[in-house]
């Protein structure tokens, strides 16, 4: 994601939610990797960082000292600790080296931060890590940004497409997640454009296998209704899938399934967007992908004001006025963040 940051506030303000979401889903990627010369905004943005892990030290780079850590407050997730380097005055006979950095990169109860991150070999980057890579503005005194999200967890294209091959996912499922995966993407780039980090390939490829175990809630398991011939061997596979999870919840045997594959960050993502996880805090990620499946109706975007409306046999939704009203402050927290009504957003969807 590139994003213009015209001040200092508007920096620290993205440190601050990225600090945010690292606190509340660390293993989508807990180690931030930040490039740009001197004066380009990263102290400043690992300031509110610091704040988004709930922090209240003053946070200044270590350019001297090399390495400042801080304690991070008591949270569900084990973090204990925020560790700031700055590599600007490394050389060989500085104290840190290599190894030191590499233990910290794995080690999984630590936030790291890592200023000057081009003077680091490249080949010793974590395979999961956020990268920001900050530059000012030569006509203003702003600053452009641009963040990557490097997440093993979120499947490629080839791999999703094999993926829903081996479920042999039907068409109208098919022709539903893409209607989602739309919406969804769209409503990620609008909290983009309003300088929230947000991971958009982790809201596509989860839009896209939300419903990967679609047999899980088939009463029958037809083969005449799959999207490709199947030969008898994958047909029994297919089956033996089906006799394993069908008194499942479809969402929370995806997470199951992709988790073993190791696509954790899309496995989270699909088993929080739907049912009680709208009584939890959820991330911007796990948020489009809620909303979205909430709009779309079939393979129809809908204001959910009219899905609400209907049956619970119809629309999908139990009638129980807390459910309703949990998702109505969804739409608003939403609407609010992105600066668009929910007319907007669906009209934002059908126009992608």
């Amino acid at each position: 994601m590139k994003i213009f940051l015209p001040h200092h506030e508007s920096t620290e303000e993205l440190g601050y939610q990225l600090g945010k979401r690292v606190l509340m889903r660390p293993t989508w990627g807990k180690n931030i990797f930040l490039f740009g010369d001197i004066g380009s905004g990263k102290t400043t943005l690992l300031k509110g960082f610091s704040r988004g892990l709930q922090i209240d030290s003053h946070i200044n780079s270590p350019t001297f000292s090399l390495v400042a850590e801080y304690p991070i407050p008591k949270n569900p997730m084990g973090l204990t600790i925020f560790s700031h380097l700055d590599i600007f005055r490394v050389d060989e006979e500085s104290p840190l080296g290599l190894p030191e950095i590499s233990e910290k990169l794995e080690d999984p109860s630590l936030v790291f931060a890592l200023e000057w991150a081009e003077k680091f070999p490249k080949d010793s980057f974590s395979e999961s890590r956020i990268e920001i890579h900050l530059s000012p503005e030569k006509t203003n005194m702003g600053r452009n940004a641009e963040v990557l999200f490097f997440d093993p967890g979120v499947p490629n294209d080839e791999v999703i497409r094999e993926l829903l091959d081996e479920y042999a996912t039907p068409l109208h499922i098919k022709k539903h997640t893409a209607t989602v995966t739309k919406l969804a993407t769209s409503i990620a780039d609008a909290f983009i454009q309003q300088k929230y980090p947000v991971n958009i390939q982790l809201v596509r490829a989860a839009g896209l296998l939300h419903h990967l175990l679609w047999i899980c809630e088939e009463k029958d398991l037809d083969r005449s209704n799959l999207s490709k011939t199947l030969n008898d061997e994958a047909w029994e596979k297919l089956q033996q899938y089906y006799t394993k999870c069908k008194t499942l919840n479809h969402a929370e045997a995806a997470c199951t399934f992709l988790h073993k594959r190791g696509f954790f960050s899309t496995g989270d993502v699909i088993a929080n967007y739907n049912g009680p996880a709208i009584f939890y805090p959820l991330s911007r990620e796990e948020q489009c992908l809620y909303l979205a499946n909430c709009y779309v109706w079939g393979n129809h975007i809908t204001p959910l004001h009219e899905r609400l409306r209907a049956s619970p046999e119809k629309s999908g939704i139990p009638r129980d006025e807390t459910i309703k009203n949990a998702l109505l402050a969804l739409e608003k927290d939403v609407s609010k963040r992105v600066h668009m009504t929910p007319e907007e957003i669906i009209q934002m969807g059908e126009e992608a």
